[in-house]
């Protein structure tokens, strides 16, 4: 990498830090939050193998069911971030900007060696940067998977292309690395794989086997491994009511994440189906692959835009199929976009290279004006969990699942009015199961708050249907603590005994059970106990 090219990866690397260093100060919000305070490989004295043994997410937080993310890699560097300096919004943003400079700065080097110049790599890359998409995956702290994604890719991407101008073993062995740390760190790294053989086939019309069927035998080996460990095979899909209703959502995600690409100065954090279901969608998403095919077909002449294309595609229907999953709530989300804009500005930067200077920089010049607007706009939202749920409050008023979250973050506020009026608000509109499930909850704690034992308990008692792991925990913290109330000791220890084995590594469990038998001068029943807790949780043990 030449001097000036090196100067100014180091200049943007500089201006990112700079852009994003007062979101360092945010909260950490809804999940991020969960998983730094409850899960048992952050807050036991765990063997940095023991990332390898759970599931991303009900797996590390206790709870022994079936979970659909395996992502040991990810829960690694939290781990490892936990040993190095600890865990606090300032250093979990901070390490994510630096992930993110690290693929930034991978990223260009592959770009020059791509044969377009100096200025083509420049100015994919500064587009990139800044892209509004990416300000959701760098400050939420759990969109490190697709910083990772990125990294990763970037890495494998650039050694397979040295493999391919030098020919040496030692970088196919470096790229297979990466690309076994990329499929462990998200899923839907595997769809690199394809692209591993477009970029191939896009330089030199030939494939290497070998290098292939190694990448494949990787995706197999993860899969199994991750059935092995969670117990499963895949998401679960919703059932359509038509195949007319399939096809129409389809051309309506596909529309609505094709608006994201081509306008990402405004769009929300996350949508639901039934409000991307539009005319205007399914006739963007038409037009949108109408392009796309003039695009591929337009390729036949010159090869060098089939694989920024098919990053983009290959990256995009992947998401657009998450949309008929059970996958909640974010089946349609606009972090999601980040590596199919990459294919967009590359495309994009291609076809301005061949204008006037002069020109190419007014655009570039406006697009850096705008994308900067829109990141300082953008990052507001995750202020606070209140700014958060304020912000998605905007464009989902009627939503149930949203009126739902404020309602929570009112009552963790000790806003209980307010809370009761959410959870209200949220009965009034559709909801899916789970939803139904968490307002149930809500209303249950409020209610318990009250001391109304008896309404509390028929909230809880309402469901006809199958919940949610961590729903289930809540669930049976909050009858034991009702039945305890109504001075049931025994029925309330007997329940929390009979989940033990589902929340085996969950310390609150035995935690609760100790402080009813001493709250109730069981002293050799608590004391038989705090034995148990000691030989299954022995110190130290960080609370």
């Amino acid at each position: 990498m030449k001097k000036k090219g090196l100067v100014f990866v180091l200049v943007l690397i500089s201006c990112l830090f700079l852009i994003y260093q007062h979101s360092l100060k945010f909260d950490l919000i809804w999940d991020t939050k969960t998983f730094v305070n409850e899960s048992i490989l952050l807050n036991n004295e765990a063997s940095l193998f023991s990332a390898f043994k759970y599931g991303y997410i009900y797996g590390q937080l206790g709870m022994q069911t079936q979970s659909f993310y395996y992502r040991p890699i990810v829960n690694l560097s939290f781990m490892i971030e936990k040993e190095i300096w600890g865990l606090n919004g300032v250093t979990l943003r901070l390490t994510n900007i630096i992930i993110f400079s690290l693929a930034i700065f991978f990223l260009f080097w592959f770009l020059k060696r791509q044969g377009e110049g100096i200025r083509f790599s420049s100015i994919v890359m500064l587009l990139f940067a800044l892209s509004p998409l990416n300000v959701e995956n760098i400050i939420w702290i759990v969109g490190r998977c697709d910083l990772f994604l990125l990294l990763w890719g970037m890495l494998t991407f650039l050694f397979f292309q040295l493999f391919l101008e030098k020919k040496k073993v030692v970088y196919v062995a470096a790229s297979l690395f990466f690309f076994a740390l990329g499929i462990f760190s998200k899923e839907t790294f595997v769809f690199f794989w394809p692209l591993l053989l477009v970029y191939e086939w896009s330089k030199l019309k030939r494939i290497s086997p070998f290098y292939h069927i190694s990448t494949a035998v990787l995706s197999i080996l993860f899969y199994i491994i991750k059935i092995g460990v969670l117990g499963i095979g895949g998401l679960h899909f919703v059932v359509g009511s038509s195949v007319l209703d399939y096809i129409k959502t389809a051309i309506s995600v596909f529309g609505y994440y094709s608006r994201i690409l081509l306008f990402p100065f405004y769009f929300d954090n996350f949508s639901f189906v039934n409000e991307v279901t539009t005319t205007w969608y399914i006739f963007l998403g038409i037009v949108m692959g109408i392009l796309i095919l003039t695009v591929f077909y337009i390729t036949k002449k010159d090869r060098k835009n089939l694989f920024p294309l098919s990053l983009t595609v290959l990256f995009m229907c992947p998401y657009i199929l998450l949309t008929f999953t059970t996958l909640w709530p974010f089946r349609i989300s606009s972090r999601y976009m980040m590596i199919p804009f990459l294919g967009v500005i590359w495309l994009f930067t291609r076809a301005i290279c061949r204008l006037k200077i002069k020109f190419q920089n007014i655009i570039i010049i406006s697009l850096v004006i705008l994308f900067g607007s829109a990141i300082i706009s953008s990052t507001q939202r995750y202020r606070t969990e209140r700014n958060f749920w304020e912000d998605a409050l905007k464009s989902h008023s009627d939503n149930s699942f949203v009126l739902q979250k404020m309602a929570n973050i009112c009552y963790e506020e000790k806003d209980d009015f307010t809370s009761l009026y959410y959870y209200n608000q949220a009965l009034k509109y559709p909801m899916g199961q789970t939803t139904a499930i968490e307002i149930s909850i809500g209303l249950a704690k409020l209610a318990f708050q009250r001391c109304d034992y008896q309404k509390s308990l028929e909230w809880l008692n309402r469901f006809h249907f199958k919940v949610l792991p961590y729903q289930e925990y809540h669930i049976i913290k909050l009858k034991a603590l009702i039945l305890v109330s109504l001075g049931n000791i025994n029925q309330a220890v007997k329940l929390l005994k009979e989940n033990l084995n589902a929340y085996s590594d969950r310390r609150d469990i035995y935690h609760l059970l100790f402080e009813f038998q001493i709250g109730f001068e069981n002293w050799l029943k608590a004391k038989n106990l705090e034995n148990m807790i000691k030989m299954k949780f022995p110190p130290p043990y960080r609370e």
